[in-house]
């Protein structure tokens, strides 16, 4: 057994195979059991007591409207990056071009000096979903 701030997370008998594990409370209540599946790993299910319990979904929520105010008054930067990394896709996945060089760039052609944090969040977001409410 596995103690995760209160929770614990144990292997649990299922039809499925290979063990599998749920979360269960100080208590031993089952908390979270992937709807009767189990989690197929202890890492899956330390995951969800991240993202569900200690406040992972909102972490995530507040770093994308973090991301989404940030190029609010750069869309042209971004629509310009966005242009190239769709144009250079192998040099990306061969790092020949990292998120240093569009800081650099960026810097030369637009006189703005962009925050490394906001192009990796920019670089790892495809358009719909950066532009969602």
């Amino acid at each position: 057994m596995e103690e995760h701030t209160g929770f614990k997370i144990v292997p649990v008998a299922s039809k499925y195979p290979g063990e599998r594990f749920a979360i269960v409370d100080a208590d031993g209540v089952i908390v979270d059991d992937a709807q009767g599946y189990g989690y197929k790993s202890k890492q899956a299910a330390h995951k969800v007591i991240w993202y569900k319990f200690k406040g992972g979904k909102d972490k995530i929520a507040s770093a994308n409207a973090a991301g989404r105010n940030y190029w609010r008054d750069k869309k042209h930067i971004a629509k310009a990056i966005d242009k190239y990394v769709d144009n250079n896709l192998k040099e990306i996945a061969r790092d020949e071009v990292t998120a240093d060089d569009f800081i650099v760039w960026a810097k030369a052609d637009f006189g703005v000096e962009l925050d490394r944090k906001m192009v990796d969040w920019l670089l790892s977001h495809d358009y719909k979903e950066r532009n969602r409410a």
